[in-house]
């Protein structure tokens, strides 16, 4: 088989189609609202428009999926301190317990899986995707497509951290936390 074929393997296991697929269902919820709630977990007091940027779609779009979440009591909005014409977005206590429970749930079905792999495997692995991030990650266009917007998570080692150094001298996120090109 090619490494093509075998990377979108790899891309349906991971994504909707295989591992997530199962718990995101379970809790009625789809990718892309995970994808958002992770975001919301990630960087509390986004506005629409950061959550837009982060999803890759259009402000309307990401209007109406945070509506959906908002009536499903998963994500509040707040006015801004600074300016009441702006809306603040975060999660309820009852979407922090749902994101916490499902990162967790799929961090450790990951683990189990890379658990049963020999530990040369997996260190090649590793250092594989990392060779691959860092080859495929060869326009800053690019960078914002495939960061995972992680905010206070942010790793300064990230491949797309890296490769935002190589390709412009600066890194993804600023000082603080504020990412390179996210709008408001």
């Amino acid at each position: 088989m090619s490494l093509a074929r075998t990377l979108e393997l790899l891309v349906n296991l991971l994504h909707e189609r295989g591992l997530a697929r199962q718990m995101l269902a379970r809790h009625n919820i789809t990718h892309a609202q995970f994808v958002l709630l992770r975001h919301l977990w990630w960087n509390p007091g986004s506005t629409l428009g950061q959550v837009a940027d982060s999803l890759g779609v259009s402000r309307p779009a990401a209007t109406q999926a945070v509506e959906r979440l908002v009536q499903r009591g998963l994500v509040r909005r707040s006015p801004d301190t600074a300016d009441r014409r702006r809306l603040r977005l975060g999660l309820t206590a009852r979407g922090e317990e749902l994101v916490r429970e499902l990162s967790s749930a799929l961090e450790e079905r990951l683990a189990a899986i890379v658990g049963r792999m020999p530990s040369d495997a997996r260190l090649a692995l590793a250092r594989g995707v990392e060779a691959f991030l860092a080859a495929a990650l060869d326009e800053p266009a690019l960078l914002q497509a495939v960061c995972l917007h992680c905010g206070a998570e942010h790793d300064d080692d990230c491949p797309v951290n890296q490769a935002s150094l190589r390709l412009t001298g600066r890194p993804i996120f600023e000082a603080g936390g504020s990412q390179q090109g996210a709008s408001e």
